[in-house]
């Protein structure tokens, strides 16, 4: 009889394991998703609509309101079984995002005149200084939400 209570107990300890488990990785998911919505939204709010170019070393200028480096090309993505979140800018299906990165990082891009009813004209290539804005985004986010991605283990 004891012994069979013994196993009913240690049964119901290793069931409470798992579901104290479960709970705390649904709460590491939680708070990811939640680092990677407002570093996005940050990120957002410092590009700024224009018609004039940003300057190197700040947060590059959208001409249109969406598109290739438009504000809603900026998105986030957590991948669960990595315990990461990726934000950033993307490109449109069928679009190199050889201007997102040469944005982001600085670099070579091929530049595209675009004309009302007719075909994109490829223009020539040119060098692009480094105009970060994720980067400051998530500096931002780690000055005003320090405790957010603290103790996750």
């Amino acid at each position: 009889m004891v012994k069979n209570l013994v196993t009913l107990q240690l049964r119901k300890l290793i069931d409470d394991t798992a579901k104290i488990r479960q709970g705390v990785l649904r709460a590491v998911d939680k708070r990811y998703r939640r680092a990677g919505a407002i570093v996005r939204g940050v990120g957002r709010r410092l590009v700024r609509r224009s018609k004039k170019s940003s300057d190197p070393g700040k947060p590059p200028r959208t001409h249109v309101k969406s598109g290739n480096i438009g504000l809603k090309s900026i998105v986030w993505f957590y991948d669960a079984n990595r315990k990461s979140v990726t934000i950033g800018p993307t490109s449109k299906p069928g679009e190199s995002g050889e201007t997102l990165t040469a944005l982001a990082f600085g670099g070579m891009t091929t530049l595209i005149q675009r004309r009302p009813g007719k075909k994109p004209k490829r223009g020539k290539r040119v060098f692009i200084k480094k105009r970060p804005h994720m980067e400051l985004a998530g500096e931002k986010f780690e000055k005003s939400f320090p405790d957010l991605l603290k103790d996750l283990y």
